[in-house]
């Protein structure tokens, strides 16, 4: 078994991108779009580099509401890939004395997501449709979480400059049938790399309601993760830090355990 923890991975030359999350805000450089690659290609250039993935995660998060109260949580993730259909198992585990939450979702090729959890109050199972409904710990959207790529339509806007790296400025508007909270989305992505920087969600009226901040990379297995996410829930005046501090790459699941009944299990057993 492969165990890669913070902070110690941080050390492996060569493996870390590291982002200054002051340096966020972006200088316009504004060469001719129709020069660039398109913005549905810097996209999949992203999600390529995802890949479907076998591994398991260890992510804290650290939740500061507007009154200056702080909770925190640990974010279990188990992920299984088979033939190109992602499986991923989410435990989020309170510090305080609440019950964990647990979050059974599926990415087939070609298919709408599918997003289950178990009311063991209710004794069922509920299947989640509405990717813009926030949950009540993180004020965050399920889209957020699983990405809702396919609800935009993208175009390169330029070349802007954040901190010390060239960045792609990436507009996603939303398609004329799709349902989100979000209506417009601008994404900043590493030019060398196509990671994403910096993220800003908008509302209908055009506001910005989020805005997240990639502030480290790390390239595990031929797999970029996300080691550092702070985001600023605008609409619900929070402030988000993700940090992953363990991965696990050498690491695989029978198919049963990304199943309805172990999601049960595992729900009820966290009561």
């Amino acid at each position: 078994m492969r165990l890669i923890s913070h902070p110690s991975f941080f050390a492996g030359v060569g493996m870390m991108l590291v982002f200054s999350s002051c340096q966020s805000e972006p200088d316009t450089l504004s060469p001719d779009p129709h020069l660039l690659p398109s913005g549905r290609e810097i996209v999949e250039r992203f999600r390529a580099s995802q890949g479907c993935q076998t591994m398991k995660l260890e992510t804290k998060a650290r939740v500061t509401d507007e009154d200056g109260t702080e909770r925190e949580f640990l974010i279990v993730t188990y992920r299984k890939c088979v033939d190109g259909t992602q499986y991923t198992l989410w435990q989020v585990i309170a510090s305080r004395d609440e019950p964990a939450r647990v979050l059974l979702c599926i990415e087939r090729p070609g298919q709408a997501v599918e997003n289950i959890t178990y009311l063991p109050g209710f004794q069922k199972f509920v299947e989640i449709h509405n990717l813009s409904r926030e949950d009540s710990v993180f004020g965050l959207s399920l889209q957020e979480s699983v990405g809702g790529y396919d609800l935009y339509l993208y175009r390169t806007l330029g070349v802007e400059r954040l901190g010390q790296r060239d960045a792609y400025k990436v507009e996603g508007r939303l398609k004329a049938r799709a349902d989100s909270r979000f209506t417009r989305v601008v994404t900043y992505y590493q030019r060398e790399t196509f990671l994403p920087l910096r993220q800003e969600l908008y509302n209908l009226k055009g506001d910005v309601v989020r805005v997240r901040r990639y502030v480290r990379w790390a390239s595990i297995d031929d797999h970029w993760i996300a080691m550092r996410t702070e985001i600023d829930n605008v609409s619900h005046k929070k402030h988000i830090v993700f940090e992953t501090v363990a991965v696990e790459s050498d690491v695989d699941w029978p198919l049963s355990f990304f199943s309805r009944d172990n999601l049960r299990t595992l729900t009820i057993g966290a009561q």
